[in-house]
């Protein structure tokens, strides 16, 4: 019983009606719920009948004495916890030895002392409750290990999310099919089975379904699955919950990056499994495989086709690209790759009228007609045009595009000359990680923007607004509503957590508080990627290749304030690897890369990665700019808060956004102390 569930109950127990009364009028005036009975036989039988928190119980009574009352409730395991204070006039030591043999916790001499029957029913009270609290977390801890029968099994593990699904639909139908849900994680998901490869299948084949049905990103993974538990405090009072854990977990988190809408990407333990029953098709630089959904059958008098075939989705398309492009001969569909933002994504092996040999084919919707918006190809045409220099060396070219009725259709060569010489630098061990994060971070400005230019006079806020744009919108922007589910108005200045204050990065973005004028400053102008995350650059297994290659161009901006790069790319790695961290060990990890205590263990690596992506643009700052360094610095300051709005409206778990939310605020925090800004620190508490 938690304090605030109301008054503790008391029994007292004796046989005189003076000592009863006088007891219970002291004790009702404490505010407690009091019961009596005469001797033990009363007593046991309201014992049994509601249990009360506290007994206080004479010894010398009729029909059954107080030894003999306190030894059976101590033997019954039902009762045996409740507190049993012993009030006798009895003195000698041997009384009260048999006393505590009966099992007594507790006595008082009479006549009885107020101040010291208060003192002792006050210390047992709290054992009591603190007893009652510990036996309700056993049981909410056994009942989640019940519903699994052991912590550690064989199982598929998915993870799902959908960028347009009603979420209680889209969870609704997986639970329908057999997947149990851990709690607080509604976007994992676990399938067992005797059978292992039973429920490898059932998992695959709903995310098949599931990617049909709602253009659900789904990515599985089989193997050793655990089920820990971690213990929450909420109002006083105590809970376990569960939470899925183990390789297999883990993996099917780490791979749902490489799904694209309507895509199942499934483990090498998985696909394994799978292997024979299902298509499966080779991701790049990676054990995982895309499950092609068409179960294999085979046939002596149809053997199966050794390439896939043009997705019925885009059949209109097909001779449009055919006739465009003058291919000449069928269009092998080697793999199928992972694609973002509803795109189709393939290797495939063309000879059009100016290539010929393996490329990638990307189909997509075209740009809507009223947003007077270039399509992918015109901004990556773009983008070489502007430094061919650095294009040569770190884009794909881009071969072929049209753009016909709803669909776009873009060819371009493969970085590095094949999928078998690259990797995505979220795939490469940490050192290869650590070095190249600086040099990706120190080339797209030295290299990339060597022609940068300088920006009249601006605000902080008309800054933010050129990064994020429709994102601040209120009606078209998803920042606001999810500030709003966390019960703080989105334009409030500040909110506080855990006894934290954080200023509001949205209302800071919007200009709802007005800043000093000494806040103006000239901003770093130059071409930005705009999705810059570690899937979107390619690490070469070659030495003889480029260090790195960047693809995936289609929010390419020109004349855009530089930084924004840097801090994406910094918040995805972050985000990829530590999305389903606690409040409190994230908020310590960015702390320590704002100069906060180092952390420990993996999180010290990933800041590590952190401090390399910095280093670079502060060296690039200081090659660069050596007399402007409180513009720049404040420049990228403003960046990372982009950076955190930016995932902040993104169709993602809520998890992702509450952290990509701090991630702002601490970001701007520090911003708003070098700036000697005296920011409202007053708000309301944000409701997780």
């Amino acid at each position: 019983m938690s304090p605030d569930e109301g008054p503790a109950k008391i029994l007292i127990v004796d046989d005189e009606p003076l000592n009863l009364d006088l007891l219970v009028e002291e004790l009702e005036d404490r505010g407690y719920l009091v019961e009596t009975a005469e001797n033990g036989a009363v007593a046991l039988e309201k014992v049994a009948k509601s249990p009360p928190d506290l007994i206080l119980l004479d010894i010398v009574m009729p029909v059954l004495d107080g030894l003999e009352t306190c030894r059976r409730i101590k033997n019954d395991p039902v009762t045996a916890l409740i507190p049993v204070v012993m009030m006798t006039a009895l003195t000698a030591v041997e009384d009260r030895i048999r006393g505590i043999r009966a099992g007594a916790d507790d006595f008082l001499s009479k006549p009885v002392d107020d101040r010291e029957l208060m003192a002792r029913i006050e210390t047992s009270i709290r054992t009591k409750r603190a007893i009652d609290t510990t036996q309700r977390e056993l049981a909410s801890a056994s009942g989640q290990l019940a519903l699994l029968n052991r912590v550690d099994r064989d199982a598929t593990a998915m993870s799902v999310t959908s960028e347009t699904a009603d979420k209680d639909v889209l969870y609704a139908a997986i639970a329908a099919a057999g997947g149990w849900q851990a709690d607080g994680r509604p976007d994992l998901w676990l399938f067992v089975d005797d059978d292992p490869t039973a429920h490898s299948a059932v998992a695959a084949r709903l995310g098949l379904d599931l990617g049909e049905r709602f253009d659900a990103s789904v990515a599985i993974e089989s193997g050793s699955t655990r089920v820990s538990l971690s213990r929450q405090v909420e109002d006083d009072a105590a809970s376990w919950v569960s939470e899925l854990a183990g390789p297999a977990a883990q993996s099917a988190r780490s791979l749902l990056w490489l799904a694209g809408p309507g895509q199942v990407v499934a483990g090498p333990e998985a696909a394994r499994r799978l292997e024979g029953s299902l298509k499966l098709s080779t991701l790049p630089g990676s054990e995982a495989k895309m499950i092609e959904g068409t179960a294999i059958e085979p046939s002596a008098e149809q053997p199966t086709e050794p390439h896939l075939v043009w997705p019925d989705a885009y059949a209109e398309l097909e001779a449009e690209v055919r006739s465009g492009w003058g291919v000449e001969g069928p269009i092998f569909v080697t793999q199928s790759l992972s694609g973002k933002s509803g795109a189709r994504v393939y290797s495939v092996d063309i000879t059009t009228r100016a290539f010929s040999g393996q490329a990638i084919l990307k189909l997509d919707s075209a740009p809507h007609p009223d947003w007077n918006e270039d399509d992918e190809a015109a901004r990556h045409r773009r983008a070489i045009e502007l430094n061919p220099t650095f294009a040569e060396s770190h884009f794909p070219q881009v071969v072929h595009s049209t753009v016909f009725d709803k669909w776009a259709a873009t060819l371009s060569s493969i970085a590095g000359g094949g999928l078998e010489y690259v990797l995505p630098w979220a795939q490469v061990d940490f050192d290869t990680q650590t070095e190249t994060a600086g040099q990706v971070s120190g080339g797209i400005l030295t290299e990339w923007n060597s022609g940068y230019q300088l920006s009249d006079p601006v605000t902080p806020m008309e800054v933010l607004d050129s990064w994020l744009d429709y994102r601040l919108d209120p009606e078209t922007g998803r920042v606001s509503g999810f500030l709003d589910s966390l019960g703080v108005d989105p334009d409030i200045a500040s909110f506080t957590l855990a006894g934290r204050w954080y200023p509001n990065p949205y209302s800071f973005a919007r200009g709802v508080v007005t800043v000093p004028g000494r806040t103006t400053l000239r901003a770093a102008l130059g071409m930005i990627h705009g999705d810059l995350h570690g899937f979107n650059v390619l690490i070469p297994s070659r030495g003889d290749l480029h260090p790195y290659y960047l693809i995936d161009l289609a929010f390419f901006q020109e004349r855009e304030y530089l930084f924004f790069d840097n801090a994406y790319f910094e918040l995805a790695h972050l985000l990829h690897s530590r999305e389903t961290t606690t409040v409190q060990r994230w908020i310590k990890m960015v702390d320590s890369s704002r100069g906060g205590s180092v952390p420990t263990g993996d999180d010290y690596g990933l800041v590590r990665i952190v401090e390399s992506v910095r280093d670079a643009a502060s060296s690039w700052i200081s090659d660069h700019e050596p007399n402007r360094l409180a513009y720049m610095e404040s420049q990228y300051a403003l960046a990372r808060v982009a950076a955190g709005l930016n995932f902040v409206h993104k169709r993602v778990t809520d998890q992702i956004r509450l952290l990509s939310l701090l991630y702002a605020a601490l970001n701007l925090k520090g911003y708003l102390r070098f700036q000697g800004v005296d920011w409202p620190m007053d708000g309301p508490s944000l409701s997780l």
